[in-house]
């Protein structure tokens, strides 16, 4: 694990942030933006009986954010 200067170093992004401010940093974020794009397998024939991690995070945000 990096620290967030090593991160910056390593990687040229200015602002790194933990993954436990990533909450926090979306309902800061959300309401700001005119759009909201969520990643999503719209394959035709992708089918998955298992909920995926994207898919569940995908609907928590729609919940959170409405």
């Amino acid at each position: 694990k990096f620290s967030q200067e090593e991160a910056r170093e390593l990687s040229g992004i200015a602002n790194v942030q933990w993954t436990s401010a990533y909450e926090a940093t979306l309902k800061r974020l959300v309401p700001q933006a005119a759009m909201l794009y969520l990643n999503s397998n719209e394959h035709l024939r992708q089918s998955n009986e298992v909920e995926t991690r994207t898919d569940r995070m995908n609907a928590a945000v729609r919940r959170q954010f409405p």
